[in-house]
């Protein structure tokens, strides 16, 4: 199965909210700010510098929430935009679909309309 680019840009924006500080549980989480480190270097065009630190938030992230925790799905995504962008399709696929069923399970189908 093959998730259709515009479903990657898609998943960014809809995940991309979740890390906004006002809706993060109160403790402070060593995932999210590897998070926001790879973002900040996706943002200045530098992805392979942020490729290693999206994989070390998302390795963090996995020791730190449950499997189907919905703020999983951030780092997940992040990753796989980074392997997208450097053209590592066969390595971002397998993170959108993961990203994507942890976002089904905890929020329900997502229609047509948004893909």
């Amino acid at each position: 199965m093959t998730i259709p680019r515009g479903c990657a840009a898609f998943l960014t924006l809809l995940l991309a909210p979740l890390l906004s500080a006002s809706l993060l549980p109160a403790q402070d989480q060593q995932w999210k700010q590897l998070s926001a480190q790879a973002r900040d270097l996706e943002h200045q065009r530098k992805y392979a510098e942020a490729l290693p630190i999206a994989a070390q938030a998302l390795s963090t992230a996995e020791k730190e929430l449950a499997p189907d925790d919905p703020w999983l799905s951030v780092p997940v995504s992040n990753l796989a935009l980074v392997y997208d962008i450097l053209g590592r399709y066969a390595d971002a696929e397998p993170l959108y679909q993961r990203a994507l069923s942890i976002h089904k399970k905890a929020f329900g189908q997502i229609g047509r309309a948004h893909v």
